[in-house]
């Protein structure tokens, strides 16, 4: 069931090429992936994989972050329960930029060539 789910959203994925490249956020979505079932309300805490991936993320590219918030995560058929995404930092211990930060990460990445 859970390589039918994968593979599920790696097709939507790719079927929404175009607006994952105006966002760059595509690959870094892509490996958030071992948090699925912890934002998608399946597990009841996130595992070591989704912890280490999501440190690195806020040190790479928090901005990455607000999409899954934003909406954008849904245009790749991905249920996002938001209130479990906004727990994940706590529960992985992981000092994430404050949501309020987002909308400008989002603007700046926008306008940035």
């Amino acid at each position: 069931m859970e390589i039918v789910a994968i593979a599920l959203i790696l097709a939507t994925m790719l079927a929404s090429k175009a607006v994952a490249q105006n966002n760059g956020c595509s690959s870094v979505m892509m490996t958030l992936s071992p948090c699925l079932d912890f934002i998608g309300s399946k597990a009841l805490a996130p595992g070591f994989s989704c912890c280490t991936t999501l440190a690195g993320v806020v040190q790479t590219d928090p901005r990455c972050l607000c999409m899954v918030l934003d909406g954008t995560a849904a245009s790749f058929g991905i249920a996002i329960n938001h209130t479990r995404a906004l727990e994940l930092p706590g529960f992985c211990k992981v000092q994430a930029p404050p949501i309020s930060q987002c909308t400008g990460l989002l603007i700046l990445r926008s306008v940035a060539p």
